[in-house]
């Protein structure tokens, strides 16, 4: 279950993960939940955080990830924001989308996400993996 929206989570290439020192742990469905997270609860002792690459699932320290957000972009929750290992991916998403913005996690915080309104996730869950 999402720590923030409480919505039930699959596990797929939008669950993400914050780990604190203190052996705590939280999950989310989707990266703009993991967002309004950390605006929230940014004083807590944080020792790692975790995406996924959109493609191989496999999951990597924020800080090593390739984030790629437009409002376009199909997510849980409907912020738009998938997660890339590699360079090269997060620009071929943004060539199939026609759309999109590249960035680190060192820029994250210099962004603004909100959902997307009208957002139906039943909807949506066609033509995702």
């Amino acid at each position: 279950m999402c720590n923030e929206c409480n919505m039930i989570m699959g596990d797929n290439q939008y669950a993400t993960q914050v780990h604190l020192t203190n052996g705590q742990y939280f999950m989310f469905d989707d990266f703009g939940c993991h967002y309004q997270w950390l605006k929230q609860y940014n004083d807590r002792d944080i020792a790692v955080q975790y995406v996924r690459d959109y493609h191989t699932l496999e999951w990597l320290e924020i800080e090593d990830a390739y984030f790629v957000y437009d409002a376009s972009i199909q997510t849980p929750m409907g912020y738009g924001i998938n997660t890339f290992k590699d360079l090269d991916e997060a620009h071929r998403l943004i060539g199939e989308n026609g759309a999109g913005h590249i960035f680190t996690f060192a820029d994250f915080f210099g962004h603004h996400f909100e959902r997307q309104f009208g957002y139906n996730f039943q909807q949506n869950l066609v033509g995702t993996k």
